[in-house]
């Protein structure tokens, strides 16, 4: 059984410090799962979860997954050709997982990092960068962790979000929730161009 976490039943208790668990390759779509286990790693924690969340980033700046490999070995090349080849100088212990020594040779020899180059068209800032580069990073144990990417200075950035009530009563009216932003117009109760 699953329940949301505002709804467990009151005798339920949960870690504090939950320990990694093993991993079931059926949970995460190809696109998301970070490299520690596309080399066969049998046990996760948090990291993995922070990869998911820079890839997530990337598509909600692009418009389009960041890394869209339809196979673990084909995801594994886009992954590559993103970030540059991992090697065990920058992140250690990477050949001593179980399928480094059958998907390791395949992979593409690129000595480069092309994050900024891939994202140069929106022109991001620094700080979307590092964000990125934080979240997208080969070595689990380097990687952002949740502390540190919620309180990233990318969050401060402008624009700023718009806060849940003022787009709340935005969407109500049918009004942009921020100034030069396209409306959305009710008619007769409905939302125009909207399903029935």
């Amino acid at each position: 059984l699953w329940f949301p976490p505002h709804r467990l039943p009151l005798h339920t208790r949960l870690p504090l410090h939950p320990r990694p668990s093993l991993h079931t390759p059926a949970r995460t779509a190809s696109r998301y799962r970070a490299p520690e286990l596309l080399f066969g790693a049998q046990h996760y924690g948090a990291p993995v979860d922070l990869w998911a969340v820079g890839c997530v980033v990337g598509e909600l700046l692009l418009h389009r997954p960041l890394m869209p490999g339809p196979t673990e070995p084909q995801q594994l090349k886009l992954m590559v050709e993103l970030l540059g080849a991992p090697s065990d100088r920058i992140w250690p212990g990477m050949s001593a997982l179980p399928l480094f020594r059958s998907l390791g040779p395949a992979l593409p020899d690129q000595p480069f990092n092309e994050l900024a180059h891939t994202f140069a068209r929106l022109r991001p800032t620094e700080t979307t960068l590092q964000l990125l580069d934080g979240l997208l990073t080969y070595d689990p144990t380097q990687r952002l962790d949740a502390a540190a990417a919620a309180g990233h200075a990318w969050f401060r950035e402008s624009p700023r979000p718009v806060s849940p009530a003022a787009l709340a009563a935005a969407r109500l009216r049918g009004a942009p929730a921020r100034p030069g932003q396209a409306g959305t117009k009710r008619r007769a109760g409905r939302l125009v161009g909207a399903r029935p």
